[in-house]
Order: structure tokens, then sequence, then C-alpha cells
């Protein structure tokens, strides 16, 4: 079938695209944090005796010293002061914190609702949280800390909404296209935001600020695009044509079609190939986290380069991953030369074992040899692209209709992530220009990769594990909605024709 004049298409490139904004408006403090600034310091209270004497020619302050500058024997308190390494660890908490407790509310939500108002509710609270973010941080750490909790709370909403428009939208062969398309969001929204971070930052008419009121005008655009385009019915979408809908409904079950308003928890947790995805996920994202989230650190201070340039090299590998992942979603589906479960086995072995790999490598990469850096830490996000045709594509197959909930799962263990990054920088990382301790941290993710993907290869399936075809009961089948009674129509008009 032709990638064009499928309105699913439409559908999977307006989703991700909403998930890359909502990604947008979180990560932009990864990049901003570099040339932010406390802008409240009048109103700051100091506790007595906690002046800091420096030598009058000496102007540099150490991040975690308090904002007070005594020159010639005078209090002066800077109008910019950096904001401390303690309080950029509680903004990034912030967000990590209230990605956890929105997590499985989403997919609840989602089960109950749909994703067309919850998501779309989502994108707005982004938005407004991303454009109150200025004034949040003028107003002191307390509002801020607030507004990073919307954002957080609203990324939550991601994860659960890719199993959900995969499954009720993506035909069974299409899946790797689908899941390779929606978590680029990740990648997009990295490039997206570093680039025009490192361009309005450093423009003295824009400034810092600029880069959240841009990105939450982006972010309006497309849900509301969202809300009059999507329909959790593709069935009953009118630019659905006849022969899409039996695309996406061929193979399905009654029991798949049908959105149900239950989930069966327990026979979820219960299933081992569950656990070893969550834990396949686990490791690939928190390595994949640490590197988004200090790729910038690790480019200005261990490779010395410039406010520009730091966010042109931290764009650059997620950047060059974007196309790489659709390309091996598209191959995870039309490879014929090997089975579904080899070819989950094979991609997995790449996205977790090359990771590995050059996680090692760049760790023993010279101080003088920055682009080489640059380059492996390009091939190792390439690498990690071929995910999707692994533990993801594994989680929709074998969960199919409540492959939402496990993706949601995923999605937990990220949010997780955002506490794990910052604990694994505050205990191995006491100087930021070191590195050999940077390389430690990378020797530690390469270890807990491989081991991850040795659990995937032994237990990976592709068959629907028993939970999915389990039959309906009689209210949930009354609450079936308009497909079901459409259904049953066609069954009582078969029936008087023969």
């Amino acid at each position: 079938m032709s990638l064009f004049f499928r309105f699913r298409y439409a559908i999977l490139f307006l989703a991700t695209f909403c998930m890359a904004c909502i990604s947008s408006n979180m990560i932009a403090f990864n990049f901003t944090q570099i040339v932010m600034r406390r802008t409240n310091w009048e109103n700051a209270s100091f506790p007595k005796n906690s002046s800091i004497l420096l030598k009058e020619n000496d102007v540099h302050l150490k991040e975690d010293v308090l904002p007070v500058l005594v020159l010639n024997s005078s209090h002066v308190v800077p109008p910019t002061v950096p904001y401390s390494s303690r309080e950029k660890s509680a903004l990034l908490y912030a967000v990590g914190a209230a990605s956890i407790v929105s997590t499985f509310p989403f997919s609840a939500l989602y089960t109950r609702f749909g994703a067309r108002f919850v998501f779309f509710g989502a994108g707005v609270a982004s938005a407004v949280a991303t454009a109150l973010l200025p004034l949040a941080a003028a107003r002191g750490m307390a509002a801020f800390l607030l507004v990073r909790f919307v954002q957080g709370f609203s990324y939550g909403s991601i994860f659960a909404a890719i199993g959900f428009v995969c499954h009720r939208w993506a035909t069974l062969r299409e899946h790797g296209l689908f899941l390779s398309f929606m978590t680029c969001f990740t990648s997009l929204s990295v490039g997206m935001t570093n680039y025009l971070a490192a361009f309005i930052s450093s423009t003295p008419s824009l400034g810092w600020p600029w880069v959240y009121y841009i990105l939450a005008l982006f972010t309006l655009l497309p849900f509301v695009l969202w809300l009059f385009l999507y329909s959790d019915q593709p069935e009953k979408h009118r630019f659905v044509g006849l022969s899409e809908r039996k695309a996406i409904l061929r193979d399905k079950t009654e029991a798949e079609i049908v959105r149900s308003c239950n989930m069966p928890y327990f026979k979820i947790l219960t299933t081992k190939i569950v656990f070893v995805i969550w834990f396949n996920a686990f490791a690939d994202i928190v390595s994949a986290v640490f590197l988004i989230t200090y790729l910038p650190t690790y480019v200005s201070k261990v490779l010395h380069y410039g406010v520009r340039e730091t966010g042109i090299w931290s764009s650059f590998p997620a950047v060059v991953q974007l196309p790489l992942r659709v390309l091996f979603g598209i191959l995870a589906d039309k490879i014929g030369c090997a089975s579904e479960v080899n070819k989950m086995r094979l991609f997995n072995s790449i996205a977790l074992v090359l990771s590995a790999f050059f996680f090692v490598l760049v760790g023993f990469v010279p101080e003088n040899l920055p682009f080489v850096a640059i380059l492996i830490m390009t091939l190792n996000l390439a690498a990690v692209a071929c995910n999707t045709g692994g533990f993801y594509k594994c989680a929709t197959l074998v969960t199919r209709q409540y492959a939402h909930f496990v993706v949601a799962g995923i999605q937990f263990e990220k949010s997780v992530t955002l506490f794990v990054a910052p604990f694994l920088y505050a205990l191995f990382i006491s100087d930021e220009s070191s590195l050999v301790q940077w390389r430690a941290i990378f020797i530690g993710m390469a270890v807990v990769l491989l081991i991850a993907n040795a659990f995937f290869v032994v237990l990976a399936t592709d068959q629907p594990a028993e939970f999915t075809k389990a039959k309906k009961k009689k209210d949930d089948e009354e609450k079936g909605g308009e497909w079901e009674e459409e259904k049953e129509e066609q069954r009582e008009m078969n029936g008087r024709n023969e």
C-alpha cells in the first residue's frame, strides 16, 4: 500500500509532533540552565555571616555558594547569579516526580475516555506552564518548581498515548512503523529544542525567556489539530475509507477492536515477558535519558565547546537518530527472511549491545579529540534507534489492546530515570570537566544494557498473551458502543439472507 493518501499516517505524524512538543517544553531547561540566572536576587534572604570573601579580581563563583559577593569589604549582590547545583537538581526532580505521579492515571484515563480529549488536555496544560515559566522563575523557586511539576505531569501522558494510538490506528503489520515514528518524539524534541534554545538564548534582543514563549505557541497549534482530527474509533472516522478501515481491522479480534473499560492488571503483572520488556526499557532509557540530559554539559565542560557550538553538537546525535529510527521501524516490519521473534531479538541486540559498546568506547576518547567523542555519541543514539523493533514491538504484539498500559509502564520507568540520572550525576560527577568521572557512569550503563539484552534474547515472543483473548462479559458487551451495535446488526442481516 502507498504511504500516502492513508489517513492513519496523518494521525501518526500529528501524534508524533504533539508528543515532541510536550517533550520540548520539558527538556528546554536542560539547555537554558546553562545561561539562566536567578532574577529575584533583590528579595533573597541569606544566613548571617554567609558572605564569601573574594579577591578583587576574582569574579568567578562556584555554583554551590550563596549568591553573596563581597568586594572591597562591601556587600554586592550581582543581579545575575547562576542557579546552584542543588536548585538545578530540584528542578529536574520536579518533572520526574510529576511524571511518575501521572503515568498510570493517564493510562486509566485513556482506558476510560480514550485519547482525544485526555491528550489534548495534557498538551494545553504543558503549553500554559511553558509560557508561564519565565515569570515563575522570576517569582522564585516555589513558583518555578510548580511550573516544572505541571510540565512533568503533562509529560506523563505520552507513552500511554503511544500504545493507545498504535493499537487503535496501526495495522498488525505496521506496529514497527508506528512505534518508530512516535518514539521519535524524544530525538525530534532534542534536536528542535537545542537548536532553538542555542540561537535564541545567544540573541541579545531576545534571550532565554523567548525559548519558552515560542515553544508554548508551537505546542498549542498541533494540539488544536489533534482535537479536530483525531478519533478513538478509526473505523468510524469520516476521512478513513473502506479499504483503509479493512486494513486497520484485519486479523484483530472483537476484544481488540471494542474499547474495554476493564484492565486485567493482575494477569499483566504476572506475565514474565512483561517484566523482561520493562527491564530492557529501563536499561535502554536510563542510559539514553542520561545522555540526552547531560550531553550539553558534557559537550560544554569536557569537550570545551561554546554556547552555540554546544547547542549544535548536543543536538546532532538526536537529529541523526530521527531518520534511522523510522528506517529501522520499517525494516522491522518488512524483513521477511526471519521470523518475527528473531527480528525482535536482532533489533533489540543492536539497540542495547551496540549502545553498551559505544558507551565504553567514548569513555576512553581523549579530550583533545572532541569530534571523535561527538561521533561515538551519535553512533550510540543511532544504535538505540533499533529499540522500536525490539522490546517496544514485543510489548504491543504480546499485550495487544492493553499495550497502552505496558507502554505506560515504560513511561513510568522513564520518569524514574529523571531521578536516576541526576542521582548518578551527583554520585559520580564532582568535577564536570573530568573525563574519568564520566567514564565510570558510561561503563556501569554498558554492563546493565548487556544483562538486560541477555534476558530478552532468551524470553522474547511474538504471540499474544492469553489475557488478550479473554471473552468479554455481558455488561462489557453492552458498553461496546456503536461499533458493537453495527456488528450485531450485520449478523442479523446475514441471518435473514440465509
